[in-house]
């Protein structure tokens, strides 16, 4: 998904001769055609037109390539034209996409870039990748594709792979799942359960979700429930049951926790700094597949959909983890995966966290919990007017002796009770840090909605930051944020929380 709407780079003159000219790698002799694309309409199961633009690489007589799928993100459209790499952080939705196409064509493969139905050019609604549409129509998509490219076949049919991220990584897994012919998926900072995703805990994450919304009212063709589902939300501040229940049904939640998850190969890229699809997302992906014996690494990046209190994007400053390139590494998984070529996955760890712009940590796995801090009763009062300006009521628990990394899944147990009668308490807790040099900040934006009262227990997003001695780290509380700009209770409370919070830090 998108919120915000992606301009296509520009293709100079030299990038369209170099995509369809001879491309023959130096000191190769043998013939080759030209690389080319070109736009190619596909039917549907149900005789929806799905637009595509095919890339074929240079391929010598009678040689074939793995084929890669790739989808627009939500606000986007496919890629039609070559459209290079700039490893600019603000441009991190282009790269992932258009980039990232490109860069596959130019590896060798063959790639098809499509409008997911309800956008671009092709026909249809948007159902938010629905398995009985959206999912059906890229199988559709593999059926043309073995008929008609040169494409790398296993057994009569075809190796697929998959790049791109957000609405466009959304496939992957429920493709997968769906259809034998996906050998090896790259799916980056996207879903596992669309409920959490847009309204964990019932609340709505009313700040990506209104930009989603408008996006597709204004950019595609939607079903009508969405718009609904959104209205009907707003107005009540809580999401019917039958939208919750849709949600799950085009997540990988729907399967996964039946331990009935698609046994493929991923290499998933997720952001420690989303606040739409956030860190444990991927980690919850991971496992499922994980679970299905599947090869899986996980690698974070700094960067995904980005949403700071005031409710604006905050400025990324890199697309990497520490020292890894991501863009390179799915190159290299699929060189593996999917041509067959031993160890060229090899340098890609399992776990990669970026605890600065150029400092990475690489744990055996995913560090949970850790060590355990009282969180003392503290008094938490709502009253109108503060909106989503106000400052986080922030309860210190522990100050760092030494310089240690602070990177993983805390652990929240939390009870919420009302000092007074209180009807609909909602809370958003995330993890600050006030730096030595005095400064507080909400480590990666990372927030979770508590609605109501009583005992919690669950695990906070990934969170991945660098702490010096000095540094005081501890829970944050509001009442209202703007990530959640109108999903704040509407009814004035008092509520006292207790507890203890376990935070995985590591020398």
């Amino acid at each position: 998904m998108r919120i915000s709407i992606i301009r296509c780079l520009a293709a100079g003159a030299a990038i369209l001769l170099a995509g369809c000219g001879n491309s023959n790698p130096p000191g190769d002799s043998v013939p080759r055609a030209e690389a080319r694309y070109f736009t190619q309409v596909i039917p549907s199961f149900d005789g929806t037109p799905i637009a595509t633009t095919v890339f074929v690489p240079p391929l010598a007589e009678g040689e074939r390539a793995p084929l890669i799928l790739h989808s627009n993100g939500w606000g986007d459209t496919r890629t039609k034209q070559p459209t290079e790499l700039t490893y600019d952080p603000n441009n991190f939705y282009g790269d992932m996409h258009h980039g990232m196409v490109t860069r596959m064509w130019r590896a060798g493969y063959v790639v098809i870039s499509l409008d997911n139905r309800g956008w671009g050019d092709s026909g249809g609604q948007a159902r938010i990748m629905d398995p009985d549409k959206e999912i059906r129509d890229y199988s559709v998509v593999i059926d043309w594709a073995e008929v008609n490219l040169p494409i790398a076949l296993e057994q009569g049919r075809a190796k697929v792979g998959a790049v791109g991220g957000s609405y466009g990584g959304g496939f992957q897994i429920p493709l997968a799942h769906r259809d034998p012919r996906i050998k090896a998926i790259a799916p980056w900072v996207t879903w596992h359960d669309l409920r959490y995703s847009l309204a964990p805990d019932t609340v709505m994450r009313s700040g990506h979700v209104t930009l989603l919304n408008l996006a597709g009212l204004l950019l595609a063709r939607v079903d009508p429930f969405i718009p609904r589902a959104y209205t009907q939300t707003l107005a009540t501040n809580t999401p019917p049951q039958d939208v919750l229940d849709t949600l799950k049904h085009h997540s990988p939640i729907e399967f996964c926790e039946q331990g009935a998850g698609p046994k493929v190969d991923a290499l998933i890229v997720q952001g420690t700094r989303d606040t739409l699809f956030d860190g444990l997302e991927g980690w919850q992906n991971a496992e499922c597949l994980r679970a299905q014996g599947a090869d899986v690494r996980l690698i974070y990046v700094p960067n995904g959909h980005l949403f700071t209190q005031q409710g604006v994007q905050s400025n990324p400053t890199t697309s990497l983890c520490g020292p890894l390139d991501p863009f390179e590494a799915v190159v290299a998984w699929y060189d593996e995966k999917l041509r067959g070529i031993p160890g060229a996955a090899a340098h890609i760890p399992g776990l990669c966290l970026p605890v600065t712009d150029t400092e990475a940590v690489f744990p055996a796995q995913m560090p949970i919990g850790g060590l355990r801090f009282e969180i003392p009763a503290t008094p938490v009062v709502w009253t109108p007017g503060t909106l989503y300006n106000e400052d986080a009521q922030f309860v210190p628990l522990a100050t760092i002796d030494r310089p240690q990394h602070l990177a993983g899944l805390p652990r929240l147990s939390l009870s919420i009770t009302a000092t007074v009668p209180a009807v609909d308490p909602i809370l958003f807790v995330g993890i600050g840090v006030q730096r030595a040099g005095g400064a507080f900040e909400l480590i990666d934006d990372q927030l979770r909605p508590l609605r109501g009262v009583g005992a919690r227990e669950l695990l906070l997003p990934v969170i991945a930051t660098r702490l010096a001695a000095g540094d005081t780290v501890g829970l944050a509380l509001y009442t209202s944020h703007g990530q959640y700009f109108s999903s704040a209770s509407r009814i004035p409370f008092t509520v006292t929380v207790a507890g203890a919070l376990e935070l995985p830090l590591l020398d």
